[in-house]
Protein backbone atom coordinates (compact mmCIF):
# COMPACT_ATOMS: atom_id res chain seq x y z
CA UNK A 1 0.00 0.00 0.00
CA UNK A 2 2.83 2.42 1.30
CA UNK A 3 4.79 1.56 -2.78
CA UNK A 4 1.24 2.13 -4.54
CA UNK A 5 0.96 5.79 -2.30
CA UNK A 6 4.51 6.51 -3.59
CA UNK A 7 3.85 5.92 -7.11
CA UNK A 8 0.70 7.74 -7.15
CA UNK A 9 2.90 10.93 -5.36
CA UNK A 10 5.44 9.94 -7.96
CA UNK A 11 3.03 10.06 -11.00
CA UNK A 12 1.21 13.44 -9.67
CA UNK A 13 5.08 15.01 -9.56
CA UNK A 14 5.75 13.65 -13.31
CA UNK A 15 2.77 15.10 -14.25
CA UNK A 16 2.98 18.65 -12.42
CA UNK A 17 6.78 18.70 -13.45
CA UNK A 18 5.42 17.98 -17.01
CA UNK A 19 2.71 20.64 -16.97
CA UNK A 20 5.47 23.31 -15.24
CA UNK A 21 7.87 22.54 -18.45
CA UNK A 22 5.30 22.30 -21.24
CA UNK A 23 4.15 26.08 -19.99
CA UNK A 24 7.64 27.11 -19.63
CA UNK A 25 8.53 25.82 -23.20
CA UNK A 26 5.45 27.94 -24.16
CA UNK A 27 6.69 30.81 -22.67
CA UNK A 28 9.99 30.48 -24.72
CA UNK A 29 8.20 29.77 -27.89
CA UNK A 30 5.84 32.98 -27.60
CA UNK A 31 8.67 35.31 -26.29
CA UNK A 32 11.22 33.62 -29.56
CA UNK A 33 8.07 34.44 -31.51
CA UNK A 34 7.92 38.02 -30.04
CA UNK A 35 10.97 39.28 -31.16
CA UNK A 36 10.97 37.74 -34.45
CA UNK A 37 7.46 39.93 -34.87
CA UNK A 38 9.55 42.46 -33.43
CA UNK A 39 12.40 42.35 -36.11
CA UNK A 40 10.16 42.03 -39.05
CA UNK A 41 8.22 44.56 -38.09
CA UNK A 42 11.17 47.03 -37.81
CA UNK A 43 12.35 45.76 -40.84
CA UNK A 44 8.85 46.65 -42.96
CA UNK A 45 9.02 50.16 -41.46
CA UNK A 46 12.07 51.04 -42.96
CA UNK A 47 11.83 49.28 -46.32
CA UNK A 48 7.91 49.28 -46.56
CA UNK A 49 6.05 51.62 -48.49
CA UNK A 50 3.11 52.40 -46.25
CA UNK A 51 -0.19 52.65 -48.20
CA UNK A 52 -1.00 56.15 -46.29
CA UNK A 53 2.01 57.96 -48.16
CA UNK A 54 -0.10 57.55 -51.50
CA UNK A 55 -2.00 60.45 -50.17
CA UNK A 56 0.91 62.10 -48.96
CA UNK A 57 2.45 62.75 -52.79
CA UNK A 58 -1.38 64.02 -53.87
CA UNK A 59 -2.03 61.26 -56.15
CA UNK A 60 2.19 60.12 -56.37
CA UNK A 61 3.80 56.89 -56.53
CA UNK A 62 6.38 55.47 -54.48
CA UNK A 63 9.01 54.12 -56.13
CA UNK A 64 12.25 53.46 -54.04
CA UNK A 65 13.50 54.95 -50.81
CA UNK A 66 16.22 57.67 -51.41
CA UNK A 67 17.57 58.35 -48.36
CA UNK A 68 16.73 58.75 -44.28
CA UNK A 69 17.81 61.26 -41.73
CA UNK A 70 17.28 62.28 -37.79
CA UNK A 71 13.59 63.83 -39.28
CA UNK A 72 12.58 62.29 -42.38
CA UNK A 73 12.82 60.10 -45.23
CA UNK A 74 13.15 60.49 -48.76
CA UNK A 75 11.78 58.63 -51.89
CA UNK A 76 11.29 58.86 -55.25
CA UNK A 77 8.05 59.48 -56.09
CA UNK A 78 6.00 60.12 -59.45
CA UNK A 79 3.32 62.09 -59.57
CA UNK A 80 -0.12 61.89 -62.38
CA UNK A 81 -0.27 65.68 -62.56
CA UNK A 82 1.28 66.90 -63.73
CA UNK A 83 3.25 63.55 -64.77
CA UNK A 84 7.00 64.05 -63.35
CA UNK A 85 9.31 62.43 -60.59
CA UNK A 86 10.33 64.00 -57.25
CA UNK A 87 12.13 63.21 -54.71
CA UNK A 88 9.30 63.04 -51.78
CA UNK A 89 10.68 63.77 -47.92
CA UNK A 90 8.32 62.96 -45.48
CA UNK A 91 8.48 63.46 -41.83
CA UNK A 92 9.39 60.38 -39.81
CA UNK A 93 6.59 58.01 -38.71
CA UNK A 94 5.95 57.71 -35.04
CA UNK A 95 5.28 60.44 -32.49
CA UNK A 96 6.66 63.39 -33.84
CA UNK A 97 7.12 66.34 -31.10
CA UNK A 98 5.70 70.29 -31.94
CA UNK A 99 9.47 70.97 -32.33
CA UNK A 100 10.31 68.40 -34.77
CA UNK A 101 7.25 69.41 -36.85
CA UNK A 102 7.45 73.10 -36.82
CA UNK A 103 11.76 72.54 -37.75
CA UNK A 104 10.27 70.26 -40.54
CA UNK A 105 8.22 73.23 -41.76
CA UNK A 106 11.19 75.52 -41.37
CA UNK A 107 12.58 73.43 -43.52
CA UNK A 108 10.03 73.70 -45.77
CA UNK A 109 10.29 77.32 -45.53
CA UNK A 110 14.06 77.92 -45.86
CA UNK A 111 13.94 76.06 -49.28
CA UNK A 112 11.12 78.06 -50.57
CA UNK A 113 13.13 81.40 -50.38
CA UNK A 114 15.57 79.66 -52.35
CA UNK A 115 15.64 79.80 -56.22
CA UNK A 116 19.30 78.21 -57.40
CA UNK A 117 20.71 75.69 -59.72
CA UNK A 118 22.96 74.38 -57.10
CA UNK A 119 20.20 73.91 -54.72
CA UNK A 120 17.60 71.28 -55.20
CA UNK A 121 14.64 73.44 -55.54
CA UNK A 122 11.14 72.43 -53.57
CA UNK A 123 8.49 71.97 -55.90
CA UNK A 124 5.43 71.69 -53.27
CA UNK A 125 4.58 70.25 -49.79
CA UNK A 126 1.68 69.51 -47.76
CA UNK A 127 0.30 67.42 -45.09
CA UNK A 128 -0.02 67.88 -41.50
CA UNK A 129 -3.89 68.16 -41.09
CA UNK A 130 -5.43 66.05 -38.29
CA UNK A 131 -2.02 65.60 -37.02
CA UNK A 132 -1.38 63.62 -40.29
CA UNK A 133 2.70 63.80 -41.74
CA UNK A 134 4.04 66.62 -43.31
CA UNK A 135 5.88 66.25 -46.55
CA UNK A 136 7.48 68.63 -49.35
CA UNK A 137 8.14 67.21 -52.83
CA UNK A 138 11.40 68.88 -54.29
CA UNK A 139 13.16 68.41 -57.54
CA UNK A 140 14.59 64.91 -58.04
CA UNK A 141 18.44 64.64 -59.40
CA UNK A 142 18.80 62.20 -62.28
CA UNK A 143 22.22 60.02 -61.52
CA UNK A 144 22.84 61.64 -57.95
CA UNK A 145 25.73 60.76 -56.20
CA UNK A 146 27.90 61.96 -53.49
CA UNK A 147 30.11 65.12 -53.69
CA UNK A 148 33.25 62.47 -52.45
CA UNK A 149 32.28 59.87 -54.70
CA UNK A 150 31.98 61.98 -57.63
CA UNK A 151 35.29 63.82 -57.68
CA UNK A 152 37.00 60.71 -57.07
CA UNK A 153 39.93 60.46 -59.10
CA UNK A 154 39.03 63.66 -61.28
CA UNK A 155 41.38 66.36 -62.09
CA UNK A 156 42.22 68.93 -59.47
CA UNK A 157 40.73 72.12 -61.74
CA UNK A 158 37.38 69.93 -62.03
CA UNK A 159 37.50 69.57 -58.11
CA UNK A 160 37.72 72.84 -57.80
CA UNK A 161 35.33 73.92 -59.80
CA UNK A 162 32.89 71.88 -58.15
CA UNK A 163 33.58 73.58 -54.88
CA UNK A 164 33.35 76.78 -56.56
CA UNK A 165 30.01 75.85 -57.56
CA UNK A 166 28.89 74.77 -54.18
CA UNK A 167 30.15 77.76 -52.72
CA UNK A 168 28.40 79.92 -55.13
CA UNK A 169 24.89 77.99 -54.08
CA UNK A 170 25.61 78.16 -50.36
CA UNK A 171 26.24 82.28 -50.99
CA UNK A 172 22.74 82.40 -52.13
CA UNK A 173 21.35 80.74 -49.51
CA UNK A 174 23.25 83.55 -47.03
CA UNK A 175 21.93 86.02 -48.98
CA UNK A 176 18.28 84.97 -49.01
CA UNK A 177 18.58 84.59 -44.62
CA UNK A 178 19.55 80.67 -45.05
CA UNK A 179 22.29 79.15 -43.19
CA UNK A 180 22.35 75.27 -44.14
CA UNK A 181 24.23 74.39 -40.58
CA UNK A 182 25.01 70.68 -42.13
CA UNK A 183 26.93 71.33 -44.68
CA UNK A 184 29.27 67.81 -45.61
CA UNK A 185 29.65 65.87 -48.57
CA UNK A 186 26.79 63.75 -48.16
CA UNK A 187 24.59 66.63 -48.21
CA UNK A 188 26.38 67.45 -51.75
CA UNK A 189 25.24 65.79 -54.48
CA UNK A 190 26.46 65.87 -58.30
CA UNK A 191 23.52 64.89 -60.92
CA UNK A 192 24.34 63.16 -64.67
CA UNK A 193 24.81 66.72 -65.29
CA UNK A 194 28.08 67.05 -63.19
CA UNK A 195 26.09 70.04 -61.52
CA UNK A 196 26.65 69.63 -58.12
CA UNK A 197 23.56 70.41 -55.65
CA UNK A 198 22.85 71.20 -51.84
CA UNK A 199 20.38 69.05 -50.74
CA UNK A 200 18.73 68.98 -46.91
CA UNK A 201 18.30 71.80 -45.08
CA UNK A 202 16.77 70.02 -41.81
CA UNK A 203 18.56 71.89 -39.51
CA UNK A 204 19.18 75.37 -41.57
CA UNK A 205 18.90 78.52 -39.54
CA UNK A 206 16.55 80.77 -41.45
CA UNK A 207 17.27 84.23 -40.43
CA UNK A 208 15.05 87.83 -40.50
CA UNK A 209 13.12 90.02 -38.34
CA UNK A 210 9.78 87.86 -38.48
CA UNK A 211 11.35 84.52 -37.81
CA UNK A 212 11.49 82.62 -34.55
CA UNK A 213 12.83 79.27 -35.62
CA UNK A 214 16.52 80.56 -34.38
CA UNK A 215 15.49 78.91 -31.29
CA UNK A 216 14.26 75.32 -32.17
CA UNK A 217 17.19 73.95 -32.20
CA UNK A 218 19.26 74.29 -28.75
CA UNK A 219 23.04 73.46 -28.18
CA UNK A 220 22.77 69.58 -27.23
CA UNK A 221 19.69 68.53 -29.44
CA UNK A 222 19.83 65.93 -32.11
CA UNK A 223 18.43 66.32 -34.56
Amino acid sequence: EIASHVGIAATRSFDWLGGVLSLASHVVLFAAGFAVFAVVRAAADITSKPAQWEALADEGRLLAPLGAGGMGEVWEAEQDQPRRRAALKVLRAGPSGTRARLRFRDEIDALARLAHPGIARILEAGGGEDGGRLWYAMELVPGARPLTEHARGRPWRERVELLRAVCEAVEHGHRNGVIHRDLKPSNIVVGADGRPRVIDFGVARVSGPDDAASGRTLAGDVV
